[in-house]
């Protein structure tokens, strides 16, 4: 008897020891936050403090023909606004869907080759079809589409969108924020409506479209979404189908209609490279040396948030190099990895072992997406390629290390 109450009171008093050690990593993982958050809170006051003198200060330096383009407007929330709804009017005044068929294919090639197929069918005239592409397809802009990558293309286009519906709301107050805005001639919603018309007369693979938008002046990308509604056949790749905010931009609603999948083995595939990414830690190193770069030529020019959040980047990157082995102020390319291997990690574990546990990743997210940085960021590593800019710190110029990291290989963004 006496023997079982002593087990039992080292079994309460291993428990207890076990609690108590718990209770104490808890405390000290408390503790670390706590006081990176503290960090955190300092170094935005004193980058709001910075922000203010500078202001009243003066705008600082002069900048180059061109170079307005490329700083940073001024980040409004953090938050969903209303704002986002300005750039989708045209949902306001979307028609209800007739019941049809999505048909969606691997490629483009592939739709192309069931559109010609169609054309060539008894039912070729009597069809409403409408033909669906990513903007890097549909694009007319030649210097929206000379940008190349697909990230790079929405952001401009979105950016184009903006500065239309800014300038709209400045025109009655006569104010003027920037010295030029760049706006698409082929974003006309009298001429998207008339492009509309004839996408749902004629049956029209994405090549045909786009040769007779380029001739009526209008965006083929936009005037087949306004076509929709009213279509009764839908071809469209994997993507557009598959990614949630993607269908939901382009005012595709699933309920109650028909959908076929060609070749749908390809699917698996297709959605683990919709939600995979791959990155290097000299990505992260070229993404540091630019942002900083970036920063510290535009720094008079750039509001608090602006700069809070880049700050805040150039932290993560940091300890995102830092976690992979390396230094940030080491030559990526000459750096040696101390351990080989592959090193799972889940994603509590991760950032409490890169220390960016007490950052919102959400936020600087929604932040990346919003003020577009990325874009801002190959504009000026293009317009200062090879050449002295006044900046300390030195790295490759070539690199575009920051649209490689928040540039995710994926179909198109919401807009």
């Amino acid at each position: 008897m006496d023997m079982k109450n002593k087990i039992r009171e080292e079994q309460i008093q291993r428990k207890k020891r076990e609690e108590r050690l718990e209770q104490i990593r808890h405390n000290i993982q408390l503790k670390f936050a706590s006081k990176r958050k503290r960090e955190e809170e300092d170094e935005t006051m004193r980058l709001l403090q910075l922000s203010r003198q500078m202001l009243s200060g003066g705008e600082g330096m002069n900048l180059e023909h061109g170079e307005e383009e490329l700083v940073l407007a001024e980040y409004e929330s953090d938050e969903d606004t209303k704002k986002q709804a300005e750039f989708d009017e045209e949902d306001d005044l979307e028609e209800e869907h007739v019941t049809k068929i999505y048909y969606c294919s691997r490629t483009h090639s592939q739709l192309s080759q069931f559109v010609h197929e169609l054309q060539k069918s008894p039912f070729g005239k009597e069809t409403r079809l409408v033909s669906l592409g990513s903007r890097q397809n549909a694009c007319v802009n030649d210097e929206v589409r000379r940008l190349g990558t697909m990230q790079l293309i929405n952001d401009r286009c979105m950016e184009m969108q903006k500065n239309k519906h800014e300038k709209k709301a400045e025109e009655p107050s006569g104010k003027k924020k920037r010295e030029s805005r760049l706006t698409c001639p082929y974003y006309s919603y009298e001429q998207m409506q008339f492009l509309r018309d004839e996408i749902l007369v004629e049956v029209k693979d994405i090549e045909q479209l786009v040769s007779r938008a380029q001739e009526v002046k209008a965006c083929p990308y936009y005037a087949s979404r306004f076509a929709i509604p009213a279509a009764q056949l839908v071809v469209l790749p994997y993507q557009m189908l598959l990614h949630d905010s993607t269908r939901r931009a382009s005012g595709i609603k699933l309920k109650n209609q028909v959908v076929i999948i060609d070749e749908a083995h390809n699917l698996i595939d297709t959605i683990t490279g919709m939600h995979s990414s791959q990155v290097t830690g000299a990505q992260f190193c070229q993404a540091h040396s630019q942002l900083a770069q970036y920063m510290e030529r535009y720094r008079s020019r750039l509001k608090a948030k602006n700069l809070m959040y880049i700050k805040q980047i150039l932290f993560l990157l940091e300890k995102f190099v830092g976690t992979l082995g390396g230094n940030i102020k080491q030559n990526p390319n000459f750096q040696k990895v101390p351990q080989d291997g592959t090193t799972l990690k889940s994603i509590n574990d991760f950032l409490f072992y890169s220390q960016v546990d007490n950052i919102n990743l959400f936020k600087v997210q929604r932040y990346c997406v919003r003020s577009m940085i990325s874009r801002k960021l190959f504009g000026f590593m293009e317009k200062f390629q090879g050449l002295e800019v006044g900046i300390p710190i030195k790295r490759e110029p070539k690199a575009r290390g920051l649209e490689a990291v928040f540039t995710k290989p994926q179909p198109e963004g919401p807009g």
